[in-house]
């Protein structure tokens, strides 16, 4: 117990030094209906994305799910993230993820590592043996994350019972989705797609990321700020690219195209 204290307020200490930085944020508010970009890093790189209606309409479903009657609130990681994984899960199963990690989309917007010293670390995957997410569907994994005023992710963990999941498949599958769940801060859907993705509860192990997970987190990072737009900001957001867009062609930064 005494361990898993000293890791998160090591977390906390640390992750408020790197906040105390500069970082590159760009800032909007709204005039009238009139779009403002306050304090831009670099207004060739405004960060904001056309989005085609689908997967807006995707985008929105998975990130300003509602919850109790109230619409949740989008998350990015606001420093680098460094991953420690412990030696208690399967070697097999380390191996797999990092492999994972290294098809996520490279994005100015964040940084992901991996280092064998915990003190370095501020995401740390840990096996345990106790039961967790009782309630939930999946009870043998969880994440927990440390957000900062500004609804920024600084720091996590990911706890899995290991011995609870015999099949080393489910291991992988759990520690991807739920990695990249916490990325975005995404809600998962019920129904499986056409295209097998990480955000559908019938994922399959695949030697690729789908097209549809690389379209939702590239847009998701276009949109990083130092206040999360709400969805009725992101709204208008969209409203205003896409009467710029007929009226003036201004070519906004995009990614990723569609297939």
């Amino acid at each position: 117990m005494k361990r898993y204290l000293y890791i998160a307020l090591f977390f906390t200490i640390k992750i408020y030094c790197q906040n105390t930085k500069n970082g590159k944020f760009a800032d909007f508010k709204f005039n009238n209906d009139t779009l403002v970009l306050v304090n831009p890093i670099n207004t060739n790189l405004i960060n904001v994305s056309k989005i085609t209606p689908i997967y807006e309409f995707y985008y929105k479903h998975h990130i300003y799910n509602k919850a109790h009657g109230e619409t949740a609130t989008p998350k990015h990681w606001g420093v680098p993230i460094k991953i420690y994984l412990s030696n208690e899960i399967p070697k097999e199963v380390r191996k797999d993820f990092i492999k994972f990690v290294s098809l996520i989309p490279k994005h100015d917007n964040i940084s992901i590592n991996f280092t064998k010293n915990i003190n370095q670390a501020n995401y740390y995957f840990k096996n345990t043996n106790e039961k967790i997410n009782k309630n939930d569907s999946l009870p043998e994994i969880t994440y927990n994350l440390i957000t900062d005023y500004t609804y920024k992710n600084t720091g996590g963990i990911i706890k899995i019972n290991c011995s609870k999941i015999k099949d080393l498949s489910e291991q992988k599958r759990l520690l991807r989705q739920y990695f990249f769940l916490s990325l975005i801060q995404a809600c998962q859907s019920e129904k499986k797609r056409k295209e097998n993705t990480l955000l559908s509860k019938q994922y399959e192990l695949s030697d690729e990321i789908s097209q549809y997970d690389k379209i939702l987190f590239i847009t998701h990072y276009n949109y990083y700020n130092k206040l999360p737009l709400n969805e009725e900001s992101f709204n208008k957001v969209q409203k205003v690219i896409r009467k710029l867009d007929r009226e003036y062609n201004i070519p906004f930064k995009i990614n990723l195209q569609d297939e």
